[in-house]
């Protein structure tokens, strides 16, 4: 009646404008509103049950803010994987750093290592794509990903870690790190 939901489609209300839902959201507790994102998540889980690439990052949101980020972390690399494949590369970058903030807090282990080489491997491609082949960025992403090679790489990722480090050095013109790797 006072005109500050609208109606957007079958189930699905908003507010008029954006300060009516700030209000809205400043007034929830802090673990009620995570109970809230939790909920959504689950939600969104559940709905689209069958395909999920296309709401993953609203997933991995959800569970962020729900303060759940072993559920949030694969859902974040899964939007980075689908966002890497419709080419948008920025949106890419975000979520799969995000991952990496969100695995950075987990205790060390043998998986933890193996997923946080494959963020390495899609950001280093990524950065290649965005930044260029010999960017800060990219040589990062690469020496991270030789270290975790040593550790937790089947011979394949070994190799492609050692490529993509000599491929930076070559194009960089670091000769030197080309002989010693």
């Amino acid at each position: 009646q006072k005109g500050i939901l609208r109606e957007e489609g079958a189930n699905i209300c908003d507010f008029t404008h954006d300060k009516l839902r700030e209000v809205a959201y400043a007034e929830i507790s802090v673990p009620q509103r995570r109970v809230l994102h939790r909920r959504v998540a689950q939600a969104l889980e559940a709905l689209n049950a069958e395909g999920l690439d296309p709401v993953s990052a609203q997933i991995a949101a959800q569970y962020d803010q729900a303060g759940l980020p072993d559920q949030a972390l694969p859902y974040y690399q899964r939007a980075g994987l689908v966002a890497a494949r419709l080419y948008a590369n920025e949106d890419a970058i975000a979520w799969l750093r995000r991952a990496l903030v969100l695995l950075q807090e987990q205790p060390a282990t043998t998986q933890r290592d193996t997923t946080e080489l494959a963020l390495q491997f899609a950001l280093a491609r990524l950065y290649r794509i965005t930044q260029g082949w010999a960017a800060p960025e990219v040589e990062q992403a690469v020496a991270r990903a030789l270290l975790l090679s040593e550790k937790v790489g089947d011979p394949v990722q070994r190799a492609e870690a050692l490529y993509g480090a000599q491929t930076v050095y070559v194009v960089a013109a670091q000769l030197d790190k080309v002989e010693s790797t």
